[in-house]
This record gives structure tokens, C-alpha cells and sequence, in this order.
């Protein structure tokens, strides 16, 4: 039968075995947490421009000083104009029960 001396002794070194061994699980993975951030930092937002950048079809579009065809300016201000006012005065719901009811076929 073991002293009580032996006994504490047992138990602390299973301690520090078990600090080393616990030591050597966390550090790697700490380490490796501390070193992704400036690589992930340094490409923040590449994919929103890279997004952006597959969006545009022409890149150099403000650089045509041409008129564009199309609507004049009067019938295109009259547009946005109808545009705005549908969203103050929605036309009202379509009453979806009677969609397709009383057609007689």
C-alpha cells in the first residue's frame, strides 16, 4: 500500500502530464487561429467586388458621351413620375377567389 507522500506525488505529476498534454492540443490550434486573421483581413470584400465587377457590363460606360437612344427626356421624367405615384396610391388587391371561377368551360 502506497503513503500518502507517493500518492500526492502520482497525482501531480499526472497533473502536469495532463497540462502538457492540454498545452499541446490548445497551442496549435490558438496559433493557428491568430494566424488566419490578417490572411482572411487582407482579402475582406474581395468577393463583393468580384461580384460587382461580373454586374457590369461595360466598365467603361461613363467615358460614352453619347446621347442615348431611346425615351426623350420629357416622356422618361413622365415615367419615373407614374413610377413614384404607383407606390403612394398600390392599386388594390386582385381577389384571388374568383380568379378563374364562372368561365363556363
Amino acid at each position: 500500500m502506497m503513503n500518502l507522500t507517493g500518492t500526492s506525488k502520482l497525482l501531480a505529476a499526472a497533473a502536469a502530464v495532463l497540462a502538457l498534454q492540454a498545452c499541446a492540443t490548445t497551442c496549435p490550434n490558438m496559433d493557428a487561429c491568430l494566424s488566419t486573421s490578417p490572411r482572411l483581413d487582407s482579402r475582406f470584400g474581395d468577393a463583393a467586388n468580384v461580384a460587382k465587377a461580373q454586374q457590369t457590363l461595360n466598365p467603361d460606360a461613363s467615358k460614352n458621351r453619347n446621347v442615348v437612344a431611346g425615351m426623350d427626356g420629357k416622356s422618361a421624367q413622365e415615367t419615373m413620375v407614374r413610377y413614384r405615384d404607383s407606390f403612394k396610391h398600390p392599386p388594390p388587391p386582385a381577389n384571388v377567389f374568383n380568379i378563374g371561377v364562372g368561365s363556363g368551360q
